[in-house]
């Protein structure tokens, strides 16, 4: 099989490409820079460029569509729509075109909502938070998500191009030798850190709206191999987080202490698993075959102790 990865020098991307070759996929990488692997076939080439997307795209059998300005950019805002609007765009104008038989999404939380300009916290209406959760993003990053989503959907039913959504949760990134990777860094320690070693610090803060879920990812790669593997798909969103809630409070408990007001379904299951995540990942467990392997006593090892 034929996969196309577009941003495939970017983090997530590098270790997909990697995993994808070892499961013997025939594997192209459509970035503006030059991947460090050396994994995989590379072709240069922009988004914005749609006959080169047309022509890289051709005999392709999957599309993976990473490639994105992965953050709010208020500063230069034309460019984030250009390259994560316009570029989904034509990967799924270009996908139908050349008769490609699926694309894979990344999706994001932040079609939630959540960001880390907003310094009012977010609405949750009810917990677990799944794939019919009302999204309000409040930044044009989310915005590009959510209307990638729709886009793809509007693909699918006007076209017949299969397409799935993977909506990822705040993405884990760390060094082998502990603490948070390189890019990440600085975000994490100021910003999500102290929240994490003190979740009731960040009760009436926004910063609350990062400290509720989280996903390693090694189990993002996981996800998007599943994804490119799965049969038998019109168009499917799935959310996609760790197992397990990032502090050492119960589910409950967070739930409670950061968002009194939303109701919790399956209160009954919270009990009986503590740790059960409030970014519900069950229709991901069920159809897609997703099993995340990272919990948090293992994440807190890797992120909080250098």
């Amino acid at each position: 099989m034929k996969v196309l990865v577009t941003g495939g020098s970017g983090r997530i991307g590098q270790k997909l490409v990697v995993e994808l070759v070892r499961k013997n996929f025939d594997v192209t990488v459509l970035d503006v820079v030059k991947p460090s692997t050396g994994i995989g076939k590379f072709v240069m080439g922009s988004l914005l460029d749609p006959e080169s997307v047309k022509r890289n795209t051709k005999d392709i059998d999957v599309i993976v569509h990473l490639a994105a300005i992965p953050f709010d950019l208020p500063k230069d805002y034309k460019k984030l729509w250009d390259i994560n609007f316009t570029g989904t765009f034509h990967v799924l104008d270009a996908a139908v075109q050349n008769h490609v038989k699926k694309v894979v999404f990344a999706s994001s939380i932040c079609t939630l909502g959540i960001g880390f300009w907003n310094r009012d916290p977010i609405e949750i209406r009810y917990f677990p938070v799944d794939e019919h959760h009302p999204t309000k993003p409040t930044d044009l990053y989310g915005v590009s998500k959510l209307v990638g989503e729709q886009l793809c959907y509007m693909y699918t039913m006007r076209f017949g191009l299969a397409t799935i959504c993977l909506r990822l949760a705040s993405v884990c990134f760390t060094n082998p030798n502990g603490g948070a990777s390189p890019g990440w860094a600085e975000e994490f320690d100021r910003d999500i850190k102290p929240y994490y070693l003190n979740p009731a610090a960040a009760a009436n803060k926004p910063e609350r709206d990062w400290v509720w879920e989280y996903v390693d990812e090694n189990d993002v790669v996981h996800a998007f191999i599943l994804a490119v593997e799965k049969n038998n798909v019109t168009h499917e969103i799935f959310n996609i987080g760790a197992p397990d809630t990032p502090t050492d409070l119960d589910s409950l408990e967070l739930a409670k202490l950061y968002y009194p007001e939303a109701r919790v379904q399956k209160e009954s299951e919270f009990r009986a698993n503590r740790k059960r995540p409030l970014y519900d990942i069950s229709k991901a467990r069920t159809n897609l075959g997703y099993s995340p392997k990272v919990r948090w006593p293992e994440m807190a090892v890797k992120l909080l102790l250098k």
